[in-house]
């Protein structure tokens, strides 16, 4: 009778299980780097979704809308409803500054006069939206009734809505 294990058994037994211990490790690390991915696919598109509620509201509540603008980027200064600093009725811009291509929105309880002067940096709460922006331009209707958004960052899907601008 045998009572206990011999050396071969042992051995193989502990090389099965370093092979199991090894698949496994293997698996948790690609679980690992898939996580990663699928956070950071979420975290562009939940910034998206933001970038695109904070712009469809201030236009929505807007009380006048002023588009100006080149090729690429548009200018938009709008008095609105929407605020994420606690004014009320504030005077927004979104703009696309020339360095690094970051798109911005101010807002402030004055009116905004581009460029800004230091006398009136306290009074303007400034927002980096996006950065490396490649195209921000908003497009209105002939009747002045809709307005198109189009935005797009460097390497990310573009953002796109339409607006209807309720009759005031």
């Amino acid at each position: 009778m045998k009572k206990s294990f011999t050396l071969i058994e042992l051995i193989v037994s502990i090389t099965i299980l370093s092979l199991i211990i090894l698949f496994i490790s293997q698996s948790i690390s690609n679980l690992n780097i898939s996580h990663s991915v699928i956070k950071g696919a979420l975290e562009k598109e939940n910034l998206q979704n933001k970038i695109a509620k904070a712009l469809y509201y201030d236009l929505l509540l807007s009380k006048n809308i002023e588009i100006n603008g080149g090729k690429n980027y548009s200018i938009i200064y709008l008095q609105t409803k929407n605020t994420l600093f606690d004014i009320d009725n504030p005077y927004v811009i979104w703009y696309v500054l020339k360095d690094n291509n970051t798109l911005c929105r101010l807002e402030s309880p004055i009116k905004i006069v581009l460029p800004l002067y230091p006398e009136n940096f306290g009074k303007v709460f400034v927002s980096k939206v996006a950065q490396n922006c490649e195209i921000f331009k908003i497009y209105s209707s002939n009747k002045k009734d809709k307005l198109l958004v189009y935005m797009k960052a460097k390497e990310s899907s573009p953002l796109t809505f339409e607006l209807n601008i309720p009759q005031k």
